[in-house]
């Protein structure tokens, strides 16, 4: 049986396909497979997609050719014919290298026409000088992209900076032009802050569509009547629509600019900040997507009766699983409905014997009594610090995934070079999670600032609503104030809850839904700082004692 050889043809600019770029790669494919009788397929290629961002190999066909390698439908010992590693990928010299390296472990024999020369685990083994070899092709690669790429932007900022709007774009469907320029339609404005609360307090995309059709309320591209209320036919919300909202960043301001390979829309350069009017608040948009991110990973479906004020930042302190309510475990006492938390896993009998049921409402109404950093009523105007957290998240969550991928590398390829790029990787992370509890403290402080007096008066305000209506938009707007506030809340077998704060600042303690303590878990005094074992059941003795021995 002979090796099959896929050939890998690509080329960024549609102008390319009919010049002699297609025609040089398919040139220099045939006269390999003839030379080394080798069976040629030419099933992967990239027409008018661009390796600078990798979108080969997130959307393109260079990453349906891995996926392929990695099911078996390619198999070990095959070639990947390229021209020349910009043709292969002309992302960062160091996400360059992963890929080519994640290919030679697959056991794939990678050949650059150009200069002849095969790549494998075979060829490096005792001989990974070559990989210095690699390296310069894949940074002059990149510089060349980035050079244009920079180009690109500054032109586009330069339109947009001058008040230009480019008809030929296709606007996001809550904005309008006037007088040259963007604006939020203020009704579609309010129906994303709407969307963006409900996905942030838990709820899910096709539920959030269902909400929006049973209000009434008209999918966009619908006539509008002047309360914003669907008119006549027309078309409907769907979950599908709510998901492509949290996964582009539109509503935050930033325009992408996209090109069509066939019917497939392929992002092109780099997004551009400010280009749009921020529609949804950067601290919303943030917690709206881990919300949807940590709910797509979790699984289960949420009832469009009830929220579960908790969701899954409810976990079982025994088997760290998380606490979820059926139906089976409600009951009905004169006629009444009781909900009760329970342990998923002792539920489904994989080994936790936390088989203790938390009536819902007693810890629900403790929480809300008792933790005043829970802002209801909006005393405490708290949007900039908490945007400022959220970016500084952001960060630290890219600055986490580029220590993890140098770290890959590392493996492979161990030189002074990449130790010094990890090293610097890490410098960055570290200042990310000082970034970020520095912004902790500071949102802390701001919502520190509301008193307990006019705490008690919000949750009163807001338990006589619930009383009087069944609106479920109030147990949204609870869900969503719990989740910009907490971190976790854990259930002990005994009765016992602990409610963590964002950051471990604080936890509150309770037993059978009444306070016990409260303690910080950092105290600190003239930059010393001691951290009580997050394990450790402190008690306000044990806190004294800390800032006591802090102050001798």
């Amino acid at each position: 049986m002979s090796i099959k050889a896929f050939a890998y043809v690509r080329y960024s600019d549609p102008s390319q396909s009919t010049g002699n770029s297609v025609a040089r790669q398919t040139e220099m494919a045939v006269a390999y497979a003839a030379k080394n009788g080798v069976e040629l397929d030419w099933s992967y290629r990239d027409d008018g997609v661009s390796a600078f961002h990798g979108h080969n190999r997130t959307v393109g066909d260079l990453g349906r050719f891995m996926a392929d390698v990695q099911s078996g439908k390619v198999v070990e010992g095959s070639h990947l014919l390229i021209e020349g590693f910009d043709r292969f990928s002309r992302e960062d010299p160091f996400e360059s290298l992963y890929t080519f390296l994640t290919i030679l472990r697959a056991g794939i024999v990678l050949v650059t026409l150009s200069d002849g020369q095969d790549w494998s685990t075979a060829t490096l083994m005792g001989a990974s000088y070559r990989l210095f070899g690699v390296l310069p092709h894949m940074e002059r690669a990149h510089s060349e992209s980035k050079a244009k790429s920079e180009r690109t932007l500054h032109n586009w900022k330069k339109r947009r900076e001058s008040g230009v709007v480019v008809d030929r774009l296709t606007k996001p469907a809550w904005l309008d032009v006037v007088d040259g320029e963007y604006k939020v339609i203020e009704q579609r404005g309010h129906i994303l802050i709407r969307i963006f609360e409900e996905i942030a307090s838990g709820i899910g995309v096709d539920s959030v569509a269902r909400r929006l059709n049973a209000d009434g309320i008209a999918a966009w591209g619908c006539a509008y009547k002047e309360s914003g209320v669907r008119a006549g036919r027309t078309k409907i919300w769907h979950g599908s629509y709510i998901q492509t909202l949290l996964n582009g960043r539109q509503v935050i301001g930033e325009h992408q600019h996209h090109q069509y390979r066939g019917r497939k829309r392929v992002p092109i350069g780099d997004s551009i900040s400010g280009y749009y009017p921020v529609a949804v608040p950067l601290d919303l948009y943030y917690r709206a997507v881990s919300a949807f991110r940590s709910r797509s990973m979790g699984g289960g479906r949420k009832s469009t009766k009830l929220v579960n004020l908790f969701g899954d930042l409810a976990r079982c302190q025994h088997c760290g699983g998380g606490m979820r309510w059926n139906g089976t475990q409600s009951r009905v006492r004169d006629g009444k409905s009781f909900v009760y938390l329970i342990c998923s896993a002792n539920r489904q009998r994989t080994g936790c014997d936390h088989a203790a049921r938390h009536r819902l409402e007693y810890i629900e109404h403790a929480v809300f009594d008792l933790v005043t950093e829970i802002r209801l009523d909006g005393t405490a105007d708290d949007s900039e610090a908490a945007t400022a957290l959220a970016e500084a998240k952001h960060q630290q969550a890219v600055a986490q995934d580029r220590v993890g991928r140098i770290a890959d590398l590392l493996i492979e390829l161990d030189t002074p070079t990449m130790r010094t790029k990890f090293a610097d990787a890490e410098k960055s992370l570290a200042e990310t999670k000082t970034a970020v509890v520095a912004a902790e403290e500071a949102l802390a402080l701001v919502r520190r600032r509301a008193t307990p007096s006019r705490h008690q008066e919000a949750v009163a305000a807001l338990r006589a609503q619930m009383a009087s209506s069944d609106d479920l938009s109030l147990r949204i707007k609870m869900a969503g104030a719990v989740r910009s506030v907490v971190d976790s809340i854990s259930f002990d077998k005994d009765g016992e809850v602990m409610v963590t704060l964002m950051g471990g600042r604080r936890v509150y303690r309770f037993h059978l839904a009444k306070i016990v303590t409260k303690f910080n878990l950092v105290v600190s005094n003239d930059g010393s700082t001691i951290t009580i074992d997050g394990g450790h059941i402190a008690t306000d003795d044990d806190a004294s004692d800390f800032k006591a021995r802090l102050a001798a």
